[in-house]
């Protein structure tokens, strides 16, 4: 029991345990800290200038364990080296949720505005990322705190529109959408005019009749 110990993390909301079963990793409410077995001590990680609060963490499939911050996400690998990962491009939104991790080398993270999926290789370099929101047919629009459970490749999360089933093996087998084919009909011609109305259906889950003309 470390709860009296001055060197102890006060409050502790993840904990992830290192490659070589010698030290466990916690994310707290003031940083990571790295907890040595063999001599009982806590050591504080060095945080990238990403802040102090760490409420998720997961670990991937090349053994890296990954931990949220208050300004993007760090990883630290079998042999320790640190990954940080910050890039406004990549997050939407830096209120992280939900964190998973699948076998094919990705990163979910579930935010306030949708899904990140973020893929990196076994050095902690992105290779591909996508964002998922409700123009891109997550109707969930945003996960709640810690409210996920993984199962096999698969993980459930809970949203403000209920329990979603992000199934990974079959999410990036799908194919890119393709770019619409506008055509122009030939009646235009005929009217002796130079107007092109142009009408579509809204994809948002809520009001889909809500058609836009142009």
């Amino acid at each position: 029991d470390f709860s009296t110990n001055q060197q102890a993390p006060k409050i502790v909301y993840t904990s992830q345990l290192a490659h070589d079963n010698k030290h466990q990793y916690f994310g707290t409410s003031n940083g990571i800290f790295s907890f040595d077995y063999a001599t009982s001590k806590f050591l504080s990680i060095d945080a990238q200038n990403l802040g102090h609060y760490c409420g998720l963490s997961t670990k991937d499939i090349f053994g890296t364990l990954w931990f949220t911050l208050d300004y993007g996400i760090i990883g630290i690998s079998r042999e320790g080296e640190i990954y940080k990962l910050s890039s406004s491009k990549i997050f939407p939104s830096h209120l992280f949720y939900t964190l998973n991790s699948d076998n094919n080398g990705n990163l979910i993270i579930g935010t306030n505005k949708g899904i990140n999926v973020i893929q990196v290789n076994e050095k902690g370099k992105i290779l591909k990322y996508r964002n998922y929101d409700s123009g891109t047919d997550f109707g969930g629009y945003e996960t709640h705190m810690r409210s996920s459970f993984q199962v096999g490749n698969a993980t459930y999360v809970g949203t403000l529109e209920g329990l979603y089933k992000l199934d990974f093996d079959f999410l990036f087998q799908m194919p890119n959408p393709k770019t619409p084919a506008i055509t122009i009909s030939q009646e235009r011609d005929r009217l002796n005019s130079n107007i092109v109305a142009i009408q579509f259906l809204s994809k948002n889950p809520k009001t889909k009749t809500v058609l836009y003309s142009y």
